[in-house]
């Protein structure tokens, strides 16, 4: 069983240590040694604690650090809006002992082990669920509204599940209207769907406050009306 001291307990400890070890012969090394390690430990520095905010870079999760939970960039300015911190961590010394790895392949071994113990998100899947009856035929062909509505969840599975999305382009006819004769102008004139490009996907989650709730619902009905816009 391991038994914990404050750093007051530790203290008090030594100092009867150093009355008891005045008294004892000198050739008492367990009682010196005692001494010394207690001396050490009290020398050395309180750990840091650091206040963590889990935030996301590309797509991927990444954890903040600041020394202290109200963060701020100017010596007169306000606290960052980061939302509240998710925990907070004790920086602790050690020794090296990664042996020649790199952090690089330190990374890897993380996603890869990731990938396969960890279950798909909830979130994840239910937007996969969305997008599955969203996809249906009746549904996203059913006119220009609803075929964007599906491309911008598409786009949001595709982030999550960092693969490029899979657009769908607008049928021939819409359900919603009847099938009409097009003259050439008008087929030449005809717009073809228009996505978004990697600047434009990472303005928009810049836009979005990744620490509050409902993110993934936010993020989604901006790049719908992202995509809307382009569309009309």
């Amino acid at each position: 069983m391991t038994i914990t001291l404050t750093r007051e307990e530790a203290q008090s400890v030594l100092d009867a240590l150093v009355h008891s070890h005045a008294t004892e012969p000198i050739w008492k090394t367990p009682l010196k040694t005692a001494i010394e390690t207690l001396c050490a430990r009290l020398s050395a520095p309180e750990p840091a604690k650091l206040w963590l905010w889990k935030n996301f870079v590309d797509g991927r999760p990444e954890y903040w650090a600041f020394d202290n939970p109200y963060p701020r960039n100017l010596n007169d300015g306000d606290p960052q809006t980061i939302g509240q911190p998710c925990g907070y961590a004790i920086f602790k010394f050690s020794r090296d002992g990664s042996n020649g790895r790199t952090e690089e392949q330190v990374l890897h071994e993380m996603a890869s082990v990731n990938s396969k113990s960890q279950p798909e998100p909830e979130p994840v899947a239910k937007m996969k669920e969305l997008l599955e009856v969203q996809g249906r035929d009746g549904n996203w062909n059913l006119d220009p509204y609803m075929q964007g509505m599906y491309n911008g969840m598409e786009l949001m599975v595709a982030l999550a599940e960092r693969r490029d999305p899979v657009f769908r382009k607008a049928p021939e006819n819409w359900l919603s209207a009847p099938p009409q004769r097009e003259c050439a102008s008008e087929v030449h004139d005809r717009r073809e769907w228009q996505g978004m490009t990697d600047e434009e996907i990472k303005k928009e989650q810049h836009h979005i406050d990744w620490t509050s709730a409902h993110t993934y619902a936010k993020f989604a009905r901006a790049i719908e009306a992202k995509l809307k816009e382009k569309n009309t």
